[in-house]
């Protein structure tokens, strides 16, 4: 598959874990994905991350904004997560400049493409453009970008500006 075909297959795919979660949620039952939840699945399905159930249960608390708090955007919390099991470091004296560099950026690319990366104005928003009352675009938007920066993380490095370094 070519980066772009991947970039489609993760959104496509995050729409479908929301799905699933928007039709159980009406049916109040409890049970289906959440915005962090399907981003994470859906990023891992195309890039065959192999994430361990472990993982995927920790993107369940970013769900809403935080557990519903509406703080940032759970897909751009679940970015944070992959990025940080890529190039996140066990060491105190394993250098941070990557990780902060790309999660940097993937706050801007937010900003850039979505206009905000909290929960309490994006959810709203789009919600409004939507034709079933829900945040798809955001999921499809939001999940794009964070496959984009993975696929694209270890050129970014290469190219991460001296000023960049801890």
């Amino acid at each position: 598959m070519t980066k772009q075909e991947i970039i489609d297959f993760a959104a496509r795919r995050a729409n479908e874990y929301r799905q699933k979660w928007f039709v159980m949620h009406k049916k109040k039952d409890g049970s289906g994905f959440h915005c962090s939840e399907s981003s994470i699945r859906a990023v891992n399905d195309a890039l065959n991350m192999h994430l361990s159930d472990e993982i995927l249960r920790i993107a369940t608390g970013f769900r809403g904004g935080g557990g519903g708090y509406r703080s940032r955007c759970g897909i751009l919390e679940s970015g944070i997560i992959l990025l940080g099991l890529k190039y996140g470091r066990v060491k105190s004296e394993e250098n941070c400049s990557k990780i902060s560099y790309l999660v940097r950026l993937l706050h801007q690319r937010y900003l850039d493409e979505l206009g905000n990366i909290y929960c309490r104005v994006l959810f709203p928003l789009y919600r409004l453009r939507s034709e079933d009352d829900s945040c798809s675009y955001v999921y499809d938007k939001g999940t794009r970008i964070v496959t984009q920066l993975l696929l694209e993380a270890d050129d970014l490095i290469l190219k991460m500006p001296k000023q960049e370094l801890c």
